[in-house]
């Protein structure tokens, strides 16, 4: 019998969004990329702070002009509801909780304005 141990995989979290018109999850382009480093979770709006190993914010719509007090514009291009609801009520408490974040684009530009 084998008595090597299997070493734990990292927990890699990632905020879930509409995929499609019935569907919610993530891009596989995304899941490819991050399930290389780690096990993949994908958060749900209802999931209130998962321990995890690392974060993963990853790209997608503008920032939404009102984080910033701005009025949206014509071109603003149209906010992804799971995410900001995210953005603003999730994120706070993995900054809080000093747990690594992987921003890219969208991902990073949020994480000031609203941790």
């Amino acid at each position: 019998m084998n008595d090597i141990k299997k070493e734990r995989r990292p927990i890699i979290g990632v905020p879930g969004w509409k995929t499609g018109d019935n569907s919610f999850g993530c891009g596989t382009n995304h899941l490819d990329f991050i399930s290389r480093f780690g096990d993949v979770r994908i958060l749900f709006p209802h999931d209130k702070e998962v321990k995890l190993d690392l974060l993963y914010l990853p790209g997608g719509p503008d920032v939404n002009p009102t984080c910033y007090g701005q009025t949206p514009g014509f071109y603003t291009s149209n906010p992804d509801v799971f995410r900001q609801y995210f953005f603003d009520n999730n994120l706070k408490w993995y900054v809080e909780s000093k747990t690594p974040i992987f921003g890219v684009c969208l991902g990073i530009n949020l994480c000031p304005i609203t941790a």
